[in-house]
């Protein structure tokens, strides 16, 4: 482990991690979240969610927290909402990603700016897509048609849901032929049944917004504890002065971590911040 004596900075991956999948806050880690707090340390959750599938985890965080969201390209003051950073795509590069997506017989999502009220316009006949419904289907007021890239909004993401196979082609060739432009994440959900494929500006990760984050904030690498569980928690992990995987993480999660937690989801959030800051 890497972290110093007094970590300034606890980094919290969302879903199976402070959450598990489909499931709300749990009550105790919130009340050690604001225990921690009250010690001075900066609370930050980081995930791939956007602000509208975060906001029943974010008013439950205490005073002085930030939101890094769709894993690193917006980072919000959680008191006030307000955006302190977004990272876009250049149309160009989004607009390529979503032919190939199409290609590969996958229906895009492109995520709006915050700047542009984070809709998810949606590209083709999403609903006829099982997984992509299914995902789609606590998100309504916020899906839109795509009425054509020129005139989108910037996008700060562009993602989309496929089997393993078409996931896997659908990488190959954004990484193979926009890899000066684009940055590419991919996860399986066992909730969908289907493989998740983000693709976000180049050099996006969860650890590129944390570290600018924390800059502004003057707090180290090294005095940061980070918690998580998937493929794009991997370079916050290696990041981090101190990074906890989950059990049920992938082998290269684990990896990249200092070490793995003996339990899972909230009671692994719990135990870490028993053992760092007696909460």
């Amino acid at each position: 482990m890497r972290t110093s004596l007094n970590p300034r900075l606890l980094a919290l991956d969302v879903d199976g991690t402070l959450t598990w999948p489909g499931v709300g806050p749990d009550s105790d880690v919130i009340r050690s979240l604001g225990d921690v707090a009250a010690q001075g340390v900066t609370v930050v959750v980081a995930t791939g969610r956007g602000t509208y599938a975060t906001a029943e985890i974010v008013r439950e965080l205490p005073a002085g927290a930030y939101a890094v969201l769709n894993n690193g390209g917006i980072v919000r003051r959680v008191s006030d909402g307000r955006v302190l950073r977004a990272r876009h795509m250049t149309h160009a590069a989004a607009s390529a990603v979503l032919g190939v997506y199409r290609d590969n017989g996958m229906a895009g999502i492109w995520v709006e700016s915050p700047f542009a009220g984070e809709r998810y316009l949606c590209d083709g006949a999403w609903w006829t897509h099982a997984p992509t419904r299914l995902y789609l289907s606590t998100k309504l007021p916020i899906i839109r048609p795509m009425p054509g890239t020129a005139v989108a909004a910037p996008a700060v993401e562009v993602f989309a849901f496929g089997d393993r196979e078409a996931v896997a082609s659908a990488e190959r060739r954004i990484n193979d032929e926009f890899d000066d432009t684009v940055s590419t994440v991919s996860w399986w959900s066992e909730r969908l049944g289907a493989g998740g494929l983000e693709s976000l500006p180049v050099g996006g990760t969860k650890a590129e917004a944390l570290a600018w984050l924390a800059g502004e904030l003057g707090i180290e690498s090294s005095d940061v504890v980070a918690v998580g569980d998937d493929r794009n928690d991997i370079e916050m992990l290696q990041w981090a002065g101190r990074g906890v995987a989950m059990s049920h993480a992938p082998p290269d999660v684990q990896a990249a971590a200092d070490e793995v937690a003996t339990v899972d989801g909230p009671p692994a959030v719990r135990q870490v911040m028993r053992e760092v800051w007696g909460v």
